[in-house]
């Protein structure tokens, strides 16, 4: 009987190290990231022009949406986050190089997925900048120019003249030609 109790000790303690060893070999070489599912943010339907106020803040909510969830699982990739993705029971029985070495893996698997995730928003982000500029258009022009638009504008063109005109000034007592 105590042969066999023995027995049983030796081979879960081996069963333990072996595990061990391939928890160590994942976290530093097998690695590939947390699940899509996980770092998936559904773009949002984005028309050319908005033309109606509530489809405006309709479309400017899905926008504002997407913004937060690609935001959050940047967030969650950070590089300087790697260590907390590694469950602590993992990180105990690693030995020290595992350890960094696990972590420095994981790094590198996080920053190539914010990369890819990043060039993923890059169609999403040109159409809401698209999307927000017909849409801006479209506004002004329906609305006209309000009195406060127009007394800016004004402001703004006497103010540039102002300065060219000192610019000329200057250039001229300084002796460099002026046309």
């Amino acid at each position: 009987m105590k042969k066999l109790v023995g027995f049983l000790v030796l081979a879960a303690a081996a069963s333990a190290g072996n595990a061990a060893e391939q928890d160590a070999a994942y976290w530093t070489s097998s690695y590939a990231g947390p699940s899509a599912g996980a770092l998936r943010c559904v773009a949002p339907a984005v028309p050319a022009v908005s033309e109606v106020s509530q489809r405006i803040r309709h479309v400017a909510r899905s926008i504002k949406q997407w913004q937060n969830c690609h935001r959050g699982v940047l967030a969650s990739l950070d590089p300087a986050q790697a260590a907390q993705h590694i469950p602590h029971d993992s990180l105990v029985r690693m030995s020290p190089d595992e350890r960094e070495a696990a972590i420095r893996h994981v790094r590198e698997v996080h920053t190539k997925l914010a990369d890819a995730i990043q060039l993923e928003a890059v169609p999403v982000i040109a159409q809401h900048d698209t999307w927000f500029g017909n849409t801006l258009a479209y506004v002004a022009k329906q609305n006209g120019p309000s009195a406060g638009d127009l007394a800016a504008y004004r402001n703004a063109q006497i103010a540039r003249q102002e300065r060219a005109g000192e610019m000329r000034q200057r250039k001229q007592a300084a002796g460099q030609i002026v046309y």
